[in-house]
């Protein structure tokens, strides 16, 4: 793993091996905010007007998403039942660099957030549990509805397998009616894999470096 600064000051990781970035170079933290937060969880939020939601993110990676989540559901009054699935988990020397909690006024939580134990539910807020599997998304299963999909593996040149049609059909037996899918990735097979599966898809604009992205809400 490489770290280098992005360019609204936060940090992201490269993976090496596949040369490929965590986050977006333009901005770590702007781009999550962006594509999962404002136009993912809040976009539930405000049009379902939900006090609660369950949250599902594919990678749970630098940690960053489940970060910005806990945050909002601190400030909004929203109770977050976070679960994430992660087979190649940041060591602790690589995520101990990371400036996110720093910048974000949120090192406690930041920490405590990747020392929570795998495979077992952690409280540490009274409005957020996160929920980490230490298991291929192809192997977990749960009987979990969930409200908001963060997809957000590598791109489909660097893990094919997690862009099949297969995929996206196992993760419609775990949404509620009405969830919401947000993901960086705006492929034109994407968009008719999720069509062709019952989902609304949309293309907002996208942050920094990124002329849109993609938001799919499921009406089957």
């Amino acid at each position: 793993m490489k770290l280098i600064e992005t360019e609204d000051g936060s940090h992201t990781l490269i993976n090496e091996g596949l040369q490929i970035s965590y986050h977006s170079k333009y901005g770590a933290i702007q781009e999550s905010k962006h594509i999962f937060i404002d136009n993912g969880l809040n976009y539930y939020v405000e049009h379902n007007k939900a006090a609660t939601v369950n949250i599902f993110e594919l990678g749970f990676g630098t940690g960053l998403n489940a970060l910005l989540s806990m945050d909002y559901a601190a400030k909004n009054n929203v109770q977050i039942d976070y679960h994430t699935v992660e087979t190649d988990a940041v060591d602790t020397a690589t995520w101990q660099q990371l400036n996110y909690g720093e910048l974000l006024a949120l090192e406690h939580e930041f920490k405590t957030m990747h020392e929570a134990d795998w495979d077992k539910q952690e409280s540490y807020w009274p409005n957020f549990y996160i929920n980490k599997y230490n298991k291929k998304f192809q192997d977990w299963d749960t009987n979990k509805k969930f409200d908001v999909v963060y997809y957000h593996p590598f791109t489909p040149n660097a893990q094919p397998e997690l862009w099949t049609i297969e995929m996206f059909e196992k993760l419609t037996t775990m949404l509620n009616p009405n969830a919401v899918l947000v993901t960086f990735c705006c492929k034109g097979e994407v968009q008719r894999i999720l069509r062709q599966l019952g989902f609304a898809v949309e293309l907002p604009i996208g942050p920094p470096g990124k002329r849109e992205i993609l938001r799919a809400t499921y009406i089957s």
